[in-house]
């Protein structure tokens, strides 16, 4: 797939961002940021309100390795993606999960995520969509109940400054 084989392009500079999330100086956990690409929502399904694509960013990639799971790094990464959002422009962010990842889900609502209709194509028959709108967060584009300065990187949260293809932010 050419979003692994090239990460840098997917979630590079100028629109993207990719987070690592660190755990007693170890990478434990990750999270991309991308701009939407047009939708590609398959017939018969519904899209959701239509905003320009260049205006909406696409969380990708979230990820805790099981042993530093349940200590709040899946919440930091996805904080600090909404702050990176916010940084860049983005007006929503939205992503995709599978109902069986229900504490993924969980940490999504109480970032202010809502459950939306399909925005693309997704096989598997158990996806969920959600989308968050910025315009509503406080603190620098991150929800309330967010801890601020989740992008400071410390050793058990997320390390900015880790965009794809160098660079920092």
């Amino acid at each position: 797939e050419r979003e692994l084989a090239a990460p840098a392009d997917e979630y590079g500079p100028p629109g993207g961002t990719a987070l690592l999330g660190f755990l007693d100086g170890l990478p434990v956990g990750c999270a991309g940021l991308r701009p939407l690409a047009p939708p590609q929502v398959a017939p018969p399904q519904v899209a959701p309100p239509q905003v320009a694509p260049s205006q909406v960013a696409e969380l990708k990639r979230m990820y805790v390795r099981p042993e530093a799971r349940r200590r709040g790094l899946g919440r930091e990464l996805a904080a600090a993606a909404i702050a990176s959002a916010r940084r860049l422009g983005y007006s929503r962010v939205r992503l995709d999960t599978l109902a069986e990842m229900k504490e993924a889900a969980q940490v999504y609502r109480s970032l202010g995520f809502v459950e939306i209709p399909p925005y693309r194509h997704n096989p598997l028959a158990t996806a969920r969509f959600y989308e968050l709108e910025l315009s509503g967060s406080v603190e620098a584009g991150v929800p309330a109940g967010v801890p601020a300065g989740t992008e400071a990187g410390t050793e058990a949260g997320t390390e900015a400054g880790t965009e794809a293809g160098g660079g920092g932010s």
